[in-house]
């Protein structure tokens, strides 16, 4: 039950069938972000939903919404890792340059920026399309500013080479299977 938006009709509602009852002219459908998230933020043990299922259940939403009258408007997927949330690897001397930038100084910080970033992509083995999250920004932040050594990071701070590479041949298979089933 996700109470703001089925909280007025009964119990046990799905989503689409709540988004039919409204009768509305137009429908979007936007399906499979939370999906690659998921898979991200378990750092890739957690398994993720088949493409072929996903295009059933757009099938069947789509179906559903035409059923009750609405045009629907089906949208691919953006490249996840594209997020603002995702700070990929070639990036990060300039994040942590520009971070570093108010605490220590411009000169510094050009110099303290691009270590900072080898030494992250050394301990977490990030690799050259691997990436950092905000989260894992702020943590890794957080104990150089204290002066401890870089932190133990996990599901949700970063995303290592191996995984982004099949988190983006996911969110390929899941636009080819957005692309079928329109």
């Amino acid at each position: 039950m996700f109470y703001p938006i089925l909280g007025n009709f009964p119990r046990n509602t799905t989503q689409v069938a709540a988004a039919a009852g409204l009768h509305g002219a137009i429908a979007t459908v936007w399906l499979g972000s939370n999906d690659l998230l998921k898979y991200a933020d378990g750092l890739g043990a957690l398994p993720p939903t088949d493409p072929a299922a996903m295009q059933t259940d757009i099938v069947a939403t789509v179906k559903a919404l035409q059923a009750s009258g609405a045009k629907v408007a089906v949208a691919n997927l953006f490249d996840v890792l594209d997020s603002a949330f995702f700070i990929g690897q070639p990036l990060l001397p300039q994040v942590f340059t520009a971070r570093l930038t108010p605490v220590l100084g411009a000169g510094a910080a050009a110099v303290a920026g691009p270590q900072l970033a080898a030494q992250v992509d050394a301990t977490y083995s990030l690799g050259s399309s691997g990436y950092l999250t905000v989260s894992g920004l702020i943590k890794v932040l957080t104990a150089v500013g204290k002066g401890q050594t870089l932190p133990q990071l996990g599901g949700g701070d970063l995303v290592p080479d191996a995984l982004a590479l099949k988190i983006s041949a996911l969110n390929g298979a899941y636009n080819a299977a957005i692309a079928a089933a329109v």
